[in-house]
């Protein structure tokens, strides 16, 4: 693993992708490149993949203990049937890396739902990630099933598919939109912003923000909403 880089200016990257995007393999080698620290774990309601730990990037849970929990929870949230969160104690780690180095988190919780959590000393950079056009992603579902032995039934499949439909529409409120479709290209994409806002580097990020790429996004939107 590369060493940590200590950033000039410590920011949190909160990503969004649609299933299959590619999101947590593009996050685990910007963890390697030592630009961001790892993302913390999360609890989830969904079962894990033969391939996943728990602790490591989920801790499962059910329904019923986050009910008796609910007082410890800071933040929450559903996608594609479950749910997922960060516990109070997890949120003070998150300050406290913070303040001196990146961290990156896969997160289903909108980003105005973070900067009011966390309030507006802390640095937040948005990006979302889903290919340009949907077909992509399924491909991708498929393939990752089979590779891991996870079973994958068709109404999940569908769940999975209509999910991205229904959360590539918030794409609006983030900073960027990587576009996975070329999985070589989403490591360089993602770098550029992450060096772009934390280590003050004057060159740009390879991609305009999502408040200046309309017409792309408007696309991207339509691709889903057709295929669906």
């Amino acid at each position: 693993m590369s060493k940590v880089k200590h950033p000039s200016n410590p920011t949190l990257f909160l990503c969004l992708g649609t299933s299959g995007a590619g999101l947590s393999t593009a996050i685990n080698k910007a963890v390697k490149l030592g630009i961001v620290d790892k993302p913390p774990a999360q609890f989830t309601t969904r079962k894990l993949r033969p391939n996943e730990k728990s602790g490591d990037q989920y801790v499962p849970t059910t329904v019923d203990l986050l009910r008796k929990v609910s007082q410890h929870i800071s933040i929450q949230g559903k996608l594609y049937g479950n749910v997922y969160g960060f516990f109070k104690p997890t949120i003070d780690k998150i300050k406290k890396t913070l303040s001196k180095r990146n961290l990156i988190v896969d997160t289903v919780n909108s980003p105005s739902e973070w900067k009011i959590m966390l309030g507006n000393n802390i640095n937040i950079v948005s990006i979302f990630f889903a290919p340009e056009h949907p077909k992509f992603s399924t491909k991708r579902i498929i393939l990752r099933a089979k590779n891991t032995g996870a079973k994958l039934s068709k109404n999940e499949l569908t769940s999975r598919i209509l999910g991205s439909l229904k959360i590539i529409k918030n794409i609006w409120s983030y900073d960027y939109w990587v576009d996975t479709t070329n999985l070589n290209t989403i490591l360089p994409k993602l770098t550029s912003i992450v060096y772009y806002h934390s280590f003050n580097e004057n060159k740009k990020p390879i991609l305009k923000p999502i408040s200046g790429s309309k017409s792309e996004i408007h696309k991207l939107i339509s691709a889903y909403s057709t295929n669906n």
